[in-house]
């Protein structure tokens, strides 16, 4: 808990606060049809400006990380890591409230998934190691401009069109080289605790790395099966 609300700082709800603006603005300029006139209905805009502001975030996130790593290195800035923590206030908020706005339940998964996930922002903050492995993680971000616009273009029926394909292999070669390839080397290229133990709390914060690592390896693994079939079922029905 403690770890969560060192995640959870003026910077990260400010962040989180421009995030949700940002939706609304972009929720008064969408459109409000298909191309063929169907309606898009307030449950499909209103996820459409949460993916829009996604997309611009992981966009900005991954590059802020590509640029650490080929300029600087060594421990990511404290305040880019709150502004991801921020990202995840706002995704967070997002899964609380579409529920509501859609239909259904709760994802209980996926809500754990980004306590989770800010409880390591938080622990980040603190410890210059982890955030020394974060840019890492972060390149898995450069995927989901992608997968977004993927969404977008089915909804305005351009799952067919060279556009929609140019996008999709687009994104699964950011998918593969950055969630399926680059985690499990991240995880060999920090399995040293030795660094880890200069810091109070060190070993402890290396276990949890470890085994976030593999679960998030494991995630990736099983939406990049599920994206795969997908992708192939729109192409088919086209």
């Amino acid at each position: 808990m403690a770890s969560i609300l060192d995640a959870v700082d003026p910077l990260s709800l400010s962040w989180a606060a421009g995030c949700a603006a940002l939706s609304g603005a972009f929720y008064c300029v969408l459109p409000r049809s298909a191309p063929s006139g169907k309606p898009l209905g307030f449950a499909t805009r209103f996820e459409w400006c949460v993916r829009c502001v996604e997309g611009l975030q992981g966009a900005y996130i991954a590059a802020a990380a590509a640029r650490h790593l080929a300029t600087a290195g060594g421990p990511l800035a404290a305040p880019v890591v709150r502004t991801m923590a921020g990202y995840l206030l706002f995704d967070t908020a997002y899964e609380l409230v579409a529920p509501l706005v859609a239909g259904g339940a709760w994802d209980a998964g996926f809500l754990a998934h980004h306590l989770v996930g800010l409880a390591a922002h938080g622990l980040a903050t603190r410890h210059a190691v982890l955030r020394t492995a974060t840019p890492y993680v972060y390149l898995a971000e450069a995927s989901t401009p992608f997968l977004h616009a993927s969404w977008m273009l089915d909804k305005l029926e351009r799952a067919g069109s060279p556009l929609f394909l140019a996008n999709g292999v687009a994104g699964a070669l950011c998918y593969v080289a950055f969630r399926v390839a680059l985690p499990p080397l991240t995880l060999w290229r920090f399995r040293d605790a030795a660094p880890w133990l200069a810091e109070p709390g060190g070993a402890g914060v290396h276990a949890a790395f470890q085994w976030s690592m593999v679960v998030f390896i494991g995630l990736n693994l099983f939406w990049f099966r599920k994206l795969v079939r997908m992708v192939s079922s729109k192409l088919k029905k086209t």
